[in-house]
C-alpha cells in the first residue's frame, strides 16, 4: 500500500518538482517504510524548495545529527536563520554543532548571537566556556561558565569544568572548591 501511494507521489514530483506537498507525503511514506536515506534526500529537497517551513529544516538536521553527520546538519540550519535571523534556537543548535566538529570560533559566532538575541538563556553560557576554553581563552571561559553556574547551581557539569580551568591555571584552591 505503501509502496503504491510512493509510486503516485514520485509521478506527482517527476511532473511537478516543485511541489512541496507531494515531497512531505513522500518523506512521510519513506519514513513509514523505515527508509531513512530517502527520508533525508526528501526532506533536503523540501528545505531548499520551502526554507520557510523551519520544522522541516530542523528534522532535517536532527536526522543529520542522529546519523552522526554533523557537517550537513550545519547547512538546514543555516537556512533557518537566513529565513529567520532571530531564531535563537538555531543559532544555539549551529554553536554545539560547530563545538562538535571543533570549528570553535564559529561556535563562539553563533553562541554570541544567541546572547545578543536573548541574554536570558544562561544555559548558552555553558557551550560558550567550553568553546573559549578549546581555543585557550581561559579568562572568557571562566567568565561563561560563572555565569552559567549561577543560573545553574546543582549543575556537577559546570563545576568539573570550572575546576579543570582553574586547576589548569594553577589556582588549586577554587579547582578544589569546584571539584
Amino acid at each position: 500500500e505503501f509502496v503504491t501511494a510512493a509510486e503516485q507521489f514520485k509521478k506527482v514530483i517527476e511532473a511537478d518538482p516543485e511541489n512541496v506537498k507531494s515531497h512531505i507525503a513522500l518523506a512521510t511514506i519513506y519514513e513509514r517504510l523505515g527508509d531513512e536515506e530517502r527520508v533525508i534526500d526528501e526532506l533536503s529537497k523540501i528545505c531548499v524548495l520551502n526554507p520557510e517551513n523551519k520544522i522541516i529544516c530542523y528534522n532535517l538536521a536532527a536526522l543529520y545529527q542522529m546519523n552522526g553527520d554533523y557537517l550537513r546538519a550545519v547547512e538546514p540550519l543555516h537556512r533557518v536563520i537566513d529565513v529567520d535571523p532571530t531564531d535563537s534556537t538555531a543559532y544555539i543548535s549551529l554553536g554545539i554543532l560547530y563545538l562538535r566538529i571543533g570549528k570553535f570560533d564559529d561556535a563562539i559566532v553563533h553562541l554570541r548571537q544567541v546572547v545578543n538575541l536573548e541574554p536570558e538563556r544562561t544555559e548558552v553560557f555553558f557551550y560558550l566556556g567550553l568553546a573559549y576554553a578549546a581555543i585557550n581563552k581561559t579568562d572568557e571561559a571562566l567568565a561563561a561558565l560563572e555565569k552559567c553556574v549561577s543560573a545553574f547551581p546543582d549543575n556537577e557539569l559546570i563545576y568539573f569544568h570550572l575546576g579543570a580551568l582553574y586547576e589548569e591555571i594553577g589556582d588549586f584552591e577554587r579547582a578544589a572548591q569546584n571539584f
